[in-house]
């Protein structure tokens, strides 16, 4: 006899039982831990039918060889879609922002952390961080496969500070649309001054509108990986000013 028919997320392994002989042979072979002995490990790309030919001997030493069947279902997470976006990326400290999950009709989400949202289980939960806060949200298809996105929310202070104005230390210019640009991030600027420099310290990138990063391009071609240098000088909404510095690390 052999286990019944299950269901695994493709990248998962399940453990195929089969019982009563002398011998087994599995059919196909492919992603099977052994294919010649009772239990195997069977770590499928996709839906298949294993074969095993069990051979007994009866009472009177005959040889007989019985051929059954198990079907492994395998549930892809990636036919199916998860995204998270926030309505506000920056907030002030004591403000709020609704973070949304844009995925496929008929599924159920789950926010982590929960402590600062009003509903972890909702698609638009309000986000009241009290500080900086990356908000991932999973979801599980009929499978049980899990898939997760993350956003971010960057809590600032009313204070016009270096601690509360931000530069990300990485940032990935890929086009996934994660993090693509480097911005500087800061409620309370009023006026910006943002360069980059390479190693060599040629400036690369200039702004003064905080509305506009580097998205990692030196004169029309993509820069290479590697750790850049930055300068910023700010102006605040209450007349305070600040300057500073710091590097930052392109990955593609």
């Amino acid at each position: 006899m052999v286990s019944s028919n299950d269901s695994i997320c493709k990248g998962n392994n399940i453990q195929l039982i089969a019982s009563g002989g002398i011998s087994y042979t599995w059919l196909p072979a492919t992603g099977l831990s052994n294919s010649v002995i009772a239990d195997p490990v069977a770590n499928p790309d996709t839906t298949t039918t294993y074969t095993v030919s069990i051979v007994t001997v009866d009472l009177f030493d005959d040889t007989c060889v019985q051929n059954q069947t198990i079907t492994i279902y395998v549930a892809d997470p990636s036919l199916y879609s998860i995204s998270a976006t926030t309505d506000d990326d920056t907030l002030l400290q004591g403000q709020s922002t609704i973070i949304h999950a844009i995925t496929d009709p008929g599924l159920a989400v789950n926010w982590l952390p929960s402590a600062s949202l009003n509903n972890p289980g909702s698609f638009n939960p309000i986000a009241a961080p009290q500080s900086t806060t990356t908000y991932t949200v999973s979801i599980l298809d009929s499978e049980g496969c899990p898939k997760t996105a993350s956003v971010t929310v960057y809590v600032m202070s009313k204070e016009c500070d270096v601690a509360n104005v931000f530069v990300p230390n990485t940032f990935t210019p890929n086009g996934d649309g994660n993090n693509d640009i480097l911005y500087v991030r800061g409620k309370e600027i009023s006026q910006l001054y943002f360069a980059v420099y390479n190693r060599r310290g040629e400036l690369i990138f200039e702004t003064t509108n905080i509305n506009i990063g580097w998205n990692g391009m030196y004169k029309g071609a993509k820069a290479d990986p590697d750790v850049f240098a930055w300068y910023l000088r700010a102006k605040c909404f209450n007349e305070g000013e600040l300057e500073n510095k710091g590097n930052v690390t392109l990955i593609r």
